[in-house]
């Protein structure tokens, strides 16, 4: 298992052995269904959970599945160069993005550029897990860091539990903070790997890793390369 701290977001622990739920009788609404009942963005929420944790070292960043850039022009301001990817190009045409950033559109897994920050938002889930962080872990920098926000399949009575948490908060959280935010226009695939699984291949393929359950139906990993 990977590193799992205390953190205010991390209110219920991972925990191995649980017995796998099936379809649950009070789950009324899907991901898809709760999120879009709420008026804010469950990706740009956590922009700021990223700039609190930005490595020492800040030449490159490098934001896979960018969508319209507001990461990267976030970033453009802590970093000496940004470069943010998507395979979309229609969601990155006409974006404008500071004189130190740019944006393209390509495949994550081709991208070779070397990098100090490496953030996924909502991205690691239409990928193949492991194959997606050895790629990572191979293009960041040593002391270099990566930053993901997911999401994972519920599975378990833990799982389903902290589910049905976020579906209470979800709106109250677009309610007290959000109130004239909109919804991110990008598409959400349901997710098809638990989170006890992705700890288990991202442990295994970046050790020490850590992983948290948040808010938004979202969980946060982070991992700093020796």
């Amino acid at each position: 298992m990977g590193e799992h701290q205390d953190d205010p977001g991390d209110l219920l622990p991972l925990r191995q052995g649980d017995r796998p739920l099936g379809p649950h009788p009070l789950r009324l609404r899907t991901h898809g269904e709760a999120l879009s009942s709420t008026n804010w963005s469950h990706n740009d929420h956590f922009h700021g959970w990223v700039l609190r944790s930005l490595p020492d070292a800040r030449s490159h960043a490098l934001d896979l599945g960018c969508g319209s850039g507001r990461l990267v022009r976030q970033l453009a301001s802590c970093f000496e160069t940004v470069t943010g990817v998507d395979s979309d190009p229609r969601i990155i045409q006409g974006v404008e993005v500071p004189v130190n950033a740019r944006l393209f559109a390509s495949d994550a897994l081709a991208v070779q550029e070397r990098a100090d920050l490496i953030t996924m938002i909502a991205v690691l889930h239409h990928l193949p897990l492991r194959s997606a962080l050895e790629h990572v872990a191979d293009l960041l920098n040593p002391g270099g860091r990566f930053l993901c926000v997911g999401l994972a399949r519920p599975r378990n009575l833990v799982d389903w539990v902290w589910e049905a948490g976020n579906v209470v908060a979800n709106p109250l959280i677009g309610l007290l903070k959000y109130e004239k935010a909109t919804p991110s226009p990008a598409r959400i695939a349901a997710p098809s790997l638990t989170l006890e699984e992705i700890d288990q291949v991202g442990s295994e393929v970046m050790p020490g890793l850590r992983i948290r359950r948040r808010e938004g139906f979202r969980h946060t990993l982070m991992w700093s390369k020796p």
